[in-house]
């Protein structure tokens, strides 16, 4: 009986990764607890944060332009439109992680999820108890990813399942087509 490989990206031969990440699970969980504690979250992010992105979106040299900023029950939502080059998704979210330099805090928290025509990434970012000499805090940050490139970056390519059990990720763009980035999925 053979065992089929779930290919974590093309290319892959062992389907397994090497170790686990156990090293790291009590620090992941002192931040689950502190989104958990009652208003750990501050209070003001476009007095906080916004400062500190205003002046990367307005640099020419920058992928980035502001489009809109709002605090929807104490998430802080940026809309953006990005102008990066090559547009594929690696470059992205070197260009995303660039951009939350500028305020990220001793521990964050970023997951990227592709939308329709619009790249949201979730974030948390903030300071556990140790960390500072301040009260400990954090920020919850939705951006919100748009530009002339992004709806085809989320059109693709698709990863589905082929006839054979194996992986077709030709349905919605070629990973050959310079767009994509093979490591990206």
């Amino acid at each position: 009986m053979s065992v089929r490989l779930l290919r974590r990206w093309d290319g892959d031969q062992r389907g397994e990764g090497v170790a686990d990440g156990a090293w790291l699970a009590d620090d992941v969980r002192r931040l689950l607890a502190a989104l958990g504690e009652k208003n750990w979250v501050a209070e003001a992010p476009e007095n906080h944060l916004l400062p500190h992105l205003q002046p990367l979106c307005d640099d020419a040299t920058t992928p980035w332009t502001l489009v809109a900023t709002d605090t929807v029950e104490s998430v802080f939502v940026i809309s953006l439109d990005w102008s990066g080059q090559p547009a594929t998704m690696r470059r992205l979210r070197m260009d995303v992680f660039a951009l939350l330099g500028a305020i990220a805090e001793s521990v964050s928290y970023i997951h990227q999820r592709v939308g329709d025509e619009i790249i949201h990434y979730d974030v948390v970012s903030g300071m556990l108890d140790g960390d500072t000499a301040f009260h400990p805090h954090g920020h919850l940050i939705e951006l919100h990813v748009s530009g002339v490139d992004v709806p085809v970056l989320c059109a693709g390519p698709q990863v589905i399942s082929g006839a054979q059990g194996g992986i077709d990720t030709t349905q919605g763009g070629s990973l050959g087509d310079d767009r994509f980035d093979k490591s990206d999925q």
